[in-house]
């Protein structure tokens, strides 16, 4: 009934579930069919899950412009809310269409939905955000020169300011010390997306000692932050590359006093 541009289906896992990505054409129009294999409820739920797009699109016909994901339920078209965000690493470069799928699922779902694709709209640019997440509990601070872009404060809706915590995000070995994250000057802090799940915020850096040195096989780290809205609620997801490789006995992950 369905098959895929490289000739069969492909599972990813995703919180639980597995999507099969299919090419299909339906009443409502030419798409991506995604099938989410539901091993338990998932009636009005969050679903993510890593996902390369790229031969869905083509198979649709989609411009290679066309970066962004809109999603409908299969059976009615009801507006699925849905957000993609770009993989690690993965320079955009117009041609691949790969990274994590963020989901809402609409109450009484049967996780048969059709995804489409379309030019992005006009966001703000990241020169004129200021590296502000506002939520209905609390702003957080994004800023490339406090802690190498980690959030470094925190405002709560009662007026509650916190902040002079330290990140302590590393790689730790007995013999050569510790390598963190919060000591790379050039760290860089990128707001991805803001939709209507939530607000993606990409923080990039390298790791490093006290000294500014990094070890021979210079490891680095992007780290995604996906502020879900109107919930209490962050999703971080840590994406480790490294020159050679390197074994480390202690890798510190969302590690703060």
């Amino acid at each position: 009934r369905c098959g895929s541009s490289s000739g069969g289906s492909r599972l990813l896992a995703a919180l639980g579930f597995s999507f099969v990505l299919c090419t299909a054409s339906g009443a409502i129009g030419d798409g991506a069919l995604v099938l989410i294999d539901q091993q338990e409820s998932v009636d009005g739920g969050l679903v993510i899950g890593e996902v390369d797009l790229t031969g869905a699109a083509e198979w649709c016909g989609a411009p290679a412009s066309a970066t962004e994901v809109t999603a409908v339920t299969d059976r009615g078209g009801e507006p699925v809310p849905v957000q993609l965000i770009r993989a690690a690493f993965d320079e955009p470069d117009g041609r691949r269409l790969a990274g994590t799928l963020v989901m809402r699922l609409p109450a009484g779902s049967d996780g048969r939905l059709r995804l489409q694709f379309r030019e992005p709209r006009p966001t703000v640019q990241n020169h004129e955000w200021g590296g502000q997440v506002r939520l209905r509990e609390a702003t957080i601070t994004h800023d490339a020169a406090k802690q190498s872009g980690f959030p470094s404060r925190i405002i709560f809706a009662d007026g509650k300011t916190v902040e002079g915590y330290h990140w302590n995000d590393r790689l730790f070995d007995k013999a050569r010390g510790s390598y963190g994250l919060i000591f790379d000057p050039a760290a860089k802090v990128e707001r991805l997306a803001e939709g209507p799940i939530g607000t993606v915020v990409r923080v990039t850096s390298r790791y490093l000692n006290s000294k500014g040195a990094a070890p021979p096989s210079a490891p680095r780290a992007v780290y995604d932050w996906f502020y879900v809205a109107n919930e209490p609620l962050v999703w971080v997801r840590a994406t480790i590359r490294q020159r050679q490789v390197d074994r480390w006995p202690e890798i510190h992950f969302l590690e703060f006093n």
